[in-house]
């Protein structure tokens, strides 16, 4: 999640500094790539999480049963990766290019629309746990990510 954070705020800094610089299509070109980088880094961070998801629990327990359960959730979270990189970091392009609305938008329509409800549905209507609340969230993280990446490759700052 972190990284995620730190390459969505370069992002937004980059893509504004071009944008004010005049030079949009590098600005597009730069939100793209800050994407990818994100992707590529959290996705590898993903494969750490099902290659190796009990040493990553041990950093933060040595509760036996607590590991047996961090590792699951390890094999889940390692699949959140890329679509919470691609739209954790389409975000702060967005936010370079001045676009807070739409942002703002696909997070609440992310939150209150798709997480939630799937959320509640599966994990507490369904009995499924909270295993299929995490599952919620990816659901979200995609559907976001899709959003975002639709808006992006819209968007009227770049056309100048």
């Amino acid at each position: 999640w972190l990284p995620g954070l730190g390459f969505a705020q370069a992002a937004t800094a980059m893509v504004g500094q071009n944008l004010g610089a005049r030079l949009p299509r590098k600005a597009k070109r730069v939100g793209y790539q800050s994407s990818l980088v994100a992707i590529i880094f959290m996705t590898v961070l993903g494969v750490s999480y099902l290659v190796v998801p009990e040493l990553w629990v041990r950093l933060f327990t040595s509760d036996a049963k607590v590991i047996k359960l961090g590792v699951i959730y390890c094999y889940v979270t390692a699949f959140s990766q890329p679509p919470l990189a691609a739209a954790m970091v389409l975000s702060g392009a967005l936010r370079g290019a001045g676009n807070t609305r739409f942002v703002m938008g696909t997070t609440v329509v992310g939150a209150w629309c798709v997480r939630l409800p799937f959320a509640y549905i599966t994990g507490i209507l369904l009995g499924g746990g909270i295993l299929w609340v995490w599952i919620a969230m990816i659901l979200d993280w995609v559907v976001r990510a899709g959003a975002l990446l639709w808006r992006y490759r819209r968007e009227k700052s770049f056309l100048s």
